[in-house]
């Protein structure tokens, strides 16, 4: 074994070694002015190497405090690594003055709306703008913070000003769009869904028509539903209701009853959704479905859902307690969005049984309550594409393989295909 004197030695060695790399780094760093730091800080932070670049634009501040857009550069460089508090904090001599300087207050603003707090986002926006009135990327974030709080006739003030300046940009006249579509609280919905299974069975279709209104507390869905299954019609009448909580807080409420086979005869659901930090969302809840006979259960159900620039991330998980067991199931949801909200294409999948997807459940219908046992998994798309400001088109395709209840461990395929038109005044 090595002696604690050459143990010392190696150390003293490595030391020095690591002193010596450090101040040759420095010195190197020393050899360049601010512009260069700023462009290496630049550079090495596009490239995915921030740490790196923080070196050179800390670096470049040591040099040139007063730098502002240096400065602004490497708060926004904490923000993309989710570290607000430092932004803010490099920041600092920048948001003291008044007015605040424009770049510092953009990096602020994009702080707190993706963080969904939009009333802090939109003071942000104000700052910026008493700076430069005239800025269009500060006017556009002051529309899109107006929108998220649903105040839509001031946002519409903003994008009119930029309209006129700007008569072309894709950007506004989407956010127009969609705002002017959002100010209509009433809609009408049609869907036609259709079932195709691959043995024994025929064809299946459901056909739904649906009220909604948009109130002050929520949004309300008065909705019917009539089923064409096993050679046999029923039908069924549904409530939803997503009530407004508190801010980042909503609910949802659902009824729904039928007298007939293919729908349980009652069904309800509750569920709480809240928004998180950095454009998160999670819920909890539960389904609970009746079909008669005392042939009843609850489903207690979840989401965590994430935003990540155009894209919104989405996993569901059922559980149905059971003395043998509990029964889980799992569906996952991708979405790119487009122009605006209203226009997307999705990616869904799952497995297990859910009560909110189409199901072959017994050939008696929808009418046995150990279908949650059954095993299954599903994949499918859908794409919805606005036509004109007043009209939504939707259309879904899929597939699943559900096991048989009265033939446990055989399966059917299904393949799915809707077609679904809103219409919004």
């Amino acid at each position: 074994m090595p002696s604690a004197k050459i143990i010392f030695v190696l150390f003293s060695v490595s030391c020095l070694a690591l002193v010596s790399a450090n101040a040759q780094r420095a010195d190197s760093l020393a050899a360049y002015n601010s512009d260069e730091l700023f462009a290496k800080g630049r550079s090495a932070s596009f490239d995915g190497n921030r740490e790196r670049g923080r070196v050179y634009l800390m670096k470049a501040l040591e040099k040139s405090p007063g730098y502002v857009e240096i400065r602004v550069f490497l708060a926004r460089t904490y923000l993309w690594d989710d570290m607000p508090d430092k932004a803010k904090e490099t920041l600092a001599p920048l948001l003291d003055q008044e007015p605040v300087d424009l770049g510092a207050a953009k990096v602020m603003f994009d702080a707190a709306y993706w963080n969904d707090d939009s009333e802090t986002a939109l003071l942000w926006a104000n700052k910026g703008l008493d700076k430069n009135p005239t800025d269009k990327d500060m006017l556009i974030n002051k529309a899109k913070a107006l929108g998220d709080l649903e105040r839509y006739d001031e946002g519409l003030e903003v994008l009119d000003i930029l309209l006129q300046r700007f008569p072309g940009d894709k950007t506004v006249l989407s956010l127009w769009e969609t705002f002017k579509t959002a100010r209509r609280a009433n809609s009408i919905t049609a869907s036609a869904s259709y079932d195709f299974y691959s043995k024994i069975f025929g064809n299946a279709s459901l056909y739904s028509l649906q009220y909604g209104r948009r109130t002050s507390i929520g949004s309300i869905f008065l909705r019917a539903n009539e089923s064409n299954r096993f050679s046999t019609n029923g039908w069924q009448i549904e409530a939803d209701a997503y009530p407004s909580i508190a801010k980042g807080v909503y609910a949802y409420l659902n009824y729904g009853f039928s007298p007939t086979s293919l729908f349980p005869n009652h069904r309800a659901g509750g569920e709480v959704y809240v928004s998180l930090p950095w454009a998160f969302e999670a819920s909890g809840g539960f389904r609970y479905l009746y079909f008669g006979k005392d042939s009843g259960f609850i489903m207690y159900t979840g989401t965590l859902g994430k935003y990540y620039r155009s894209l919104w991330f989405s996993a569901r998980v059922f559980i149905t307690p059971d003395t043998a067991g509990a029964s889980k199931s799992l569906g996952l949801q991708v979405r790119r969005y487009f122009s605006n909200a209203n226009n997307y294409v999705g990616i869904t999948g799952g497995f297990g049984f859910s009560p909110d997807f189409r199901n072959l459940q017994s050939n008696e219908g929808f009418s046995s309550s150990e279908i949650y046992k059954l095993k299954a998994w599903r994949i499918g798309m859908d794409y919805q594409q606005p036509v004109g400001d007043r009209w939504l088109l939707l259309a879904t395709v899929g597939y699943a393989s559900q096991e048989y209840l009265f033939d446990v461990g055989n399966y059917v395929g299904i393949t799915s295909c809707s077609v679904t038109a809103r219409y919004q005044f």
